[in-house]
Order: structure tokens, then C-alpha cells, then sequence
């Protein structure tokens, strides 16, 4: 199994969106020669991937694993280690079960993960679930109405942002002030906790 070293990346995309596709690569087994994810500036993403390797993945907090399409086996020569039984909003089914290493961009990679045969996925070939997602920092902003998505691996921080907002209200009131919540308490008794 290849060493993961600690990786990130950042996608920005054209304006708010409510799916997070990103580039990715699947080979059987890791491989130090794959080439980078190619994406365009600014970590755009690129619709077409000429690549046999390359495909689009939809990020998915609501699936607990990481899925693939017929798409990507008839591709990829994945080795089959097994049959899983799975849940869908169709029902629960027998699926089955393929190893393989995910290259995500910038140099993160995933070595000997479980990838679970799906059907269809509508625009993208794969979904990556929490098996993955949870391993990271995983954040995405809709700031200045673009949605930016990024990831990093391993985790590393705590993302808490009614911390960074508390605190940032710190600076501005004093502790004896009124709450600017307006619940009618002091400061210090209710957001200066």
C-alpha cells in the first residue's frame, strides 16, 4: 500500500451550486506515475476528461460509501472482492464490491478503498461518500454568491464556525454590553460564553 502524504485542494465554482462535482482517477492499484487531474484555472472543472482514467465525481454526505458506475468498470479493470448488501432509495439490494486507488486533485489519493457498484449516477460516474469525506476537513462556502468546495487530508483542524463567530463578536462588544442577539441579557450571559 502507497503512503498518503498530507494533501488539500480548493474548487471555486462559476456561481452558488448544489452539487460539488470534482475530477478524480481510478486505477486497480496505486500507481506513482498517474499523471495530475487536469483542471482548468482556478481549479475549474474540466467537463470533458480525455483521460481513460479520469471522471467526474459528485460529492455526498448522504452516502455513507464510495459508489461507481458500470461506466468506470468497463474502464478500469477494478479486482471484485465481494458482494455487499446496500440501500438505496429503491430498496436494499445486493451490490458488488471492487478495490481500487481514488487520485483526487492536487496529489490526494486514496490507496485499496472499497468502491460499491451502483447503476447510474445522474452527471458523474461516481459518488464519493463518508467513507472518504470523514477522513478529511471537508467545507464548503457560498461567500460573494460563488460556492467554494475544499478538502484536506488528513484531518487536521476543527471547522467550527459558531466559535469563529462568538469570537469575533468578543472584539466588538464588552462583556457588560447588551447581548446584540437582543435577548436582554449581558453580553458575558449569553453569546460571550
Amino acid at each position: 500500500m502507497a503512503q498518503q502524504q498530507t494533501g488539500s485542494f480548493v474548487f471555486e465554482y462559476g456561481g452558488i451550486s448544489n452539487v460539488i462535482p470534482t475530477p478524480v482517477k481510478i486505477t486497480p492499484q496505486y500507481n506513482a506515475s498517474i499523471g495530475p487531474i487536469r483542471v482548468g484555472e482556478n481549479m475549474q472543472l474540466d467537463s470533458s476528461p480525455s483521460d481513460p482514467n479520469e471522471f467526474i465525481a459528485l460529492w455526498d454526505t448522504g452516502a455513507t460509501s464510495t459508489c461507481v458506475t458500470p461506466n468506470v468498470l468497463a474502464s478500469v479493470q477494478l479486482p471484485q472482492v465481494g458482494i455487499r448488501q446496500c440501500g438505496d432509495p429503491s430498496g436494499v439490494r445486493n451490490r458488488r464490491v471492487f478495490l481500487g486507488c481514488l487520485y483526487l486533485p492536487n496529489q490526494v489519493y486514496f490507496d485499496r478503498i472499497e468502491l460499491i457498484e451502483v447503476d447510474q449516477i445522474a452527471g458523474a460516474d461516481m459518488l464519493i461518500g463518508m467513507d472518504i469525506i470523514s477522513l478529511g476537513d471537508f467545507a464548503i462556502t457560498g461567500s460573494q454568491g460563488k460556492t467554494v468546495f475544499s478538502y484536506q487530508y488528513p484531518s487536521q483542524e476543527r471547522i467550527d464556525f459558531v466559535q469563529q463567530h462568538n469570537h469575533a463578536l468578543k472584539a466588538q462588544y464588552g462583556r457588560n454590553d447588551p447581548c446584540p442577539c437582543n435577548s436582554g441579557l449581558k453580553f458575558k450571559k449569553c453569546h460571550g460564553k
